[in-house]
């Protein structure tokens, strides 16, 4: 029987240390620093032994004045002597069930694409890496100057920078900033400071990859990282930089060589209404959207997606009654009669039809030709430093 919340943190490291051989306090702060997320911990247990741990920690991303709700999957892990008896799949499907019975919009999480898809997790949302090199330094010919200071815990600099962050219009919401941004083994966070002596954002950086970077100063991008390079006598760096920050995204385009497009992580949506209707709400702050107005058949709702004057949304039209409730049977375009949430049957238009899996990697995927005609891509997105 899978219990929630049923196990202490002192009964939660010892058993995620010994499976992982890693120190989990050491490695996420953010959730082992204290007892905050015990209760979103899933556990297996039989006669007083532990046999397996799941985490499903909750997340949070602002999108200008909207939010999307979010649960990372994460220390899946079975005692050796207990595999093969399906305790995994037990914790993810309830960890899974309570997400969507609190309304969570998606889940996500790394780890072994195959492994996971079973459950309905894809990989999907992207992610951008830019490579600098000493060769583009040379032709960045502007002269803009900027220093940074290392930042620690009690650094006078941080709340500063968690005020920069804060002013982002689309950002995970980190309530703990500083042991957000120093997981996953992350040691160096730094200020960025302009030439007027100003804190202007952070950049974090693991090895010789910058996972983390924030600026209320995106335009200046490129510059600021050549300004970091230099800084820590780097002879190139990578940087990681999320559809959430198109300006940064379009400055570094213009100077650093080997743009990249990837995945960012496996992710299930729960609620494609909303996380629909909240990206495109994100993309049409950016550029002015085209009118459209289609209906898409997702697993057995059928959603109606629509854009006029730049102003986006998705209504849940209804359902497949139970005896039609596989999308990828349904014919492009024809008519199909839906169940209304008032118990009507109405017919409706389809446009595209998607089981689950296919409309995750259709509408969020980083690869265009996996958008099967649709008229949008939606940016969905998880930071290195919020993944779990």
């Amino acid at each position: 029987m899978v219990e929630r919340g049923a196990l202490g943190i002192d009964e939660i490291l010892p058993f995620i240390n010994k499976t992982f051989k890693e120190k989990f306090k050491t490695l996420l702060p953010k959730i082992y620093s204290s007892n905050k997320y015990q209760s979103y911990h899933y556990s297996v247990r039989e006669n007083g032994k532990i046999l397996g741990i799941t985490a499903a920690i909750p997340a949070e991303i602002a999108v200008y004045d909207r939010k999307l709700s979010a649960r990372g999957i994460g220390m899946v892990s079975t005692a050796k002597k207990a595999r093969g008896r399906g305790i995994m799949s037990a914790m993810v499907k309830r960890a899974i069930a309570d997400a969507e019975k609190e309304n969570v919009d998606f889940m996500f999480l790394s780890g072994n694409r195959q492994r996971y898809e079973y459950f309905g997790f894809v990989p999907a949302g992207y992610k951008y890496t830019f490579t600098l090199l000493k060769h583009n330094v040379k032709h960045m010919k502007r002269k803009l100057s900027y220093s940074f200071v290392r930042v620690s815990e009690s650094s006078p600099e941080l709340d500063k920078i968690i005020a920069c962050y804060n002013e982002s219009d689309v950002r995970f919401i980190r309530e703990d900033f500083y042991n957000i941004v120093s997981s996953w083994r992350t040691k160096e966070l730094y200020a960025i400071i302009n030439a007027s002596g100003k804190v202007i954002g952070h950049i974090a950086k693991k090895w010789w990859k910058i996972v983390d970077f924030n600026t209320v100063e995106p335009q200046n991008s490129a510059y600021i990282i050549k300004a970091f390079m230099e800084f820590r006598h780097l002879p190139t760096v990578k940087t990681e930089i999320y559809p959430s920050a198109p300006k940064a995204v379009r400055d570094l385009s213009a100077y650093f060589e080997y743009p990249e497009a990837s995945s960012c992580c496996n992710i299930k949506i729960l609620n494609y209404r909303n996380v629909i209707e909240t990206l495109l709400y994100m993309q049409s702050k950016e550029v002015r959207i085209s009118d459209f107005d289609i209906n898409i058949l997702i697993g057995n709702e059928l959603i109606n997606v629509t854009s006029k004057d730049n102003e986006p949304k998705a209504i849940s039209l209804g359902k497949l009654p139970p005896q039609n409730a596989e999308a990828t049977a349904v014919k492009t375009p024809s008519d199909i009669e839906i169940k209304t949430e008032n118990g009507d049957i109405r017919n409706y238009r389809v446009d595209y039809a998607f089981s689950e899996k296919e409309a995750a990697i259709s509408l969020f995927s980083a690869s265009l030709s996996a958008h099967n005609g649709l008229p949008f891509s939606l940016p969905i997105f998880v930071t290195f430093a919020d993944n779990v």
